[in-house]
């Protein structure tokens, strides 16, 4: 039991990895992604639409930033409750410190500031956190081998993208060649 749970979670781990991450063209958008057989070349990723729209630079991280983020997505963005932020674990940090920098002391006396990662929002938009998301990736949003400093923070409409499966996975722990 104890295997088949971690094949299962590693498993979603790297569905989680191809969704956030994925590229299928020849060069993909990562450098340290070279063969065809990475799970990131499965489809194309929620990063690789970011990239291809318009984008909002975090060069100086604040809230006017992240809201102008909510105003590039338009019509997209109509119902704040279809959307999340996706950020990575150290960017999450950074998403923390903002807001606890935002409110004064005596909106914490009121229970205004955020308690838990589980709390965490920016104008009422939950922040998912992960380890998938890139934190180490150039200005551009893509890992080039060399300057890679930054994180990246996608504002997904988790109703514009689907998810299927074709086939459930399937565990085989043992089996007999007699039979």
């Amino acid at each position: 039991p104890q295997i088949r749970e971690d094949i299962g979670v590693q498993f979603a781990r790297e569905r989680d990895n191809a969704i956030i991450n994925g590229d299928t063209a020849a060069d993909h958008q990562d450098a340290d992604v070279s063969t065809t057989t990475d799970v990131r070349t499965a489809f194309d990723g929620l990063r690789k639409y970011g990239l291809a729209r318009t984008t909002t630079s975090l060069a100086t991280f604040n809230i006017a930033n992240l809201r102008a983020m909510v105003s590039v997505m338009d019509r997209y963005a109509e119902n704040e409750e279809d959307l999340f932020w996706l950020v990575g674990l150290k960017t999450r940090q950074a998403v923390k410190n903002l807001i606890t920098n935002i409110f004064n002391a005596a909106d914490y006396v009121k229970g205004v500031a955020v308690n838990n990662s589980r709390d965490l929002r920016v104008d009422d938009i939950p922040v998912v956190s992960t380890s998938r998301q890139r934190e180490n990736v150039n200005a551009s949003g893509v890992n080039e081998l060399t300057t890679n400093g930054k994180g990246t923070v996608l504002l997904v409409n988790q109703k514009a993208f689907t998810v299927g499966i074709r086939h459930e996975m399937e565990l085989e722990l043992f089996r007999d060649p007699r039979v």
